[in-house]
């Protein structure tokens, strides 16, 4: 059976400012047109895993799938000091046709699973948050080429078009990591540590 043709293509734009208030802090703002082509996979390929009782997962194509859009905001402030630097970034995205993987049975051609899932279109989609992240250099207290490297991110998404929650936003997300970059510039290394907060239930859109 010969695969429906898909052809998708747009011209985007970004428009940005910067406003110096000091030597070391920089205001910024910034308004762009994002744009994404269905991939190959999603359109035209599905998936079969089963990795045990309770785990019997499918996943459908969708040659239907139309590009997703978006509107991106942001403002934020950059603060580069003599031992590090700090960026604290708000942002907004509107998507228009946001593609987005979502549970739609249990069951297909007859066939019991226990989640079908299918990438689709939702119409309208707000996904809004904040970012942090910055760094502190440790030369002056440990070995020359140490740093302090942090950041944090949270985020919340709505399907608009339904009024829920949208599920594949992650939650409250916290990374902090000690670097190390050999001043010969020949090797280096890091230890990191990644926290997740669990996502409450008022942001979620179902249970499963």
């Amino acid at each position: 059976e010969a695969l429906a043709d898909h052809e998708s293509q747009r011209f985007t734009g970004r428009l940005g400012v910067l406003y110096t208030v000091n030597e070391g802090v920089t205001l910024f703002g910034q308004y762009s047109q994002g744009f994404k082509s269905p991939e190959a996979i999603d359109l035209y390929y599905g998936s079969h895993r089963f990795y045990g009782p309770g785990f019997n997962l499918l996943t459908l194509p969708n040659p239907d799938l139309k590009p997703e859009r978006n509107d991106a905001f942001e403002i934020g402030v950059r603060n580069q000091f003599s031992i590090g630097e700090f960026e604290l970034t708000l942002f907004r995205n509107d998507y228009q046709d946001f593609i987005d993987l979502q549970f739609i049975g249990t069951e297909y051609n007859g066939q019991p699973y226990d989640r079908v899932s299918q990438n689709v279109n939702i119409d309208a989609v707000t996904i809004h948050g904040i970012e942090m992240r910055g760094g502190l250099w440790l030369d002056e207290w440990l070995a020359p080429g140490t740093s302090l490297q942090y950041s944090a991110a949270y985020a919340k998404g709505r399907n608009e078009t339904d009024d829920l929650p949208l599920d594949s936003v992650a939650p409250l997300k916290g990374v902090i990591g000690l670097h190390y970059d050999a001043p010969s510039e020949t090797w280096g290394a890091k230890l990191v540590l990644t926290a997740v907060n669990g996502k409450q239930r008022h942001h979620i859109a179902t249970e499963n």
